[in-house]
């Protein structure tokens, strides 16, 4: 698995204190396409859907977890863009995403990070809306719609079944929401935060504390739990 970390530098500095969660499902803006089989064949639109973004200021950190497929090889032709900082490859699988995670954080230095997976790809303005939203809403998490598609990139769905029980309507326009109220109404309920190449949000220490914690949290909790695709 290659994982994809972006350092992000904006003009404004976000304030410290309490933050909304900023969610983004508007159709129009920012969309993540989410393949439905994960494998190293769509690496290359991954990479150029991140180097075709509008944002101008980031930085990208490519980690290959001992991928055995033809990744390093495809990975080798970008290596010497601009953009790219780091380019580092595990002589040992690492058995866990979040130790891949945790590797890019501690290299990130920006203001924002986005985890951009390597079988999703996203619009060209994905990073021009998130931080847009992010800063006019003071807000400490950006997550935009993703919708499914298949190995050919043709729509299969944006996830409606898996929202059904806790309002679909809810999901099909842009909200601002409270971390603590999402939490207790929504994310408690089940993870509606289905993609973290969804996500963009700010590089904070606590985060990065947080994350060993949640290693060991869904492991357990994905022993009992399988989600199934319709």
């Amino acid at each position: 698995m290659i994982t994809f970390f972006f350092r992000l530098e904006t003009s404004k500095k976000l304030k410290d204190g309490t933050h909304p969660i900023y969610l983004s499902f508007k159709s129009s803006d920012g969309k993540v396409k989410w393949y439905r089989h994960y494998t190293g064949r769509y690496l290359r639109k991954r990479i150029e859907s991140v180097l075709n973004q509008t944002y101008p200021n980031f930085e990208i950190i490519i980690l290959d977890d001992c991928s055995v497929d033809s990744s390093k090889k495809i990975i080798e032709q970008y290596q010497n863009e601009q953009s790219i900082s780091h380019i580092i490859y595990n002589s040992k699988n690492s058995g866990s995403p979040f130790k891949q995670w945790q590797k890019g954080f501690e290299l990130a230095k920006g203001e924002y990070i986005w985890i951009a997976e390597s079988d999703d790809f996203c619009d060209d303005n994905f990073l021009e809306v998130a931080v847009k939203k992010l800063e006019e809403n003071n807000a400490q998490i950006f997550v935009a719609k993703s919708v499914r598609v298949d190995e050919e990139g043709k729509y299969i769905d944006e996830f409606q079944w898996w929202y059904e029980d806790l309002g679909i309507s809810r999901w099909k326009l842009d909200y601002v929401n409270d971390s603590k109220d999402e939490v207790k109404k929504y994310l408690s309920r089940k993870c509606t935060i289905i993609n973290a190449s969804a996500v963009v949000f700010e590089n904070r220490k606590e985060i990065r504390q947080y994350l060993s914690k949640l290693e060991d949290f869904l492991i357990i909790l994905t022993r009992k739990l399988i989600l199934k695709f319709p």
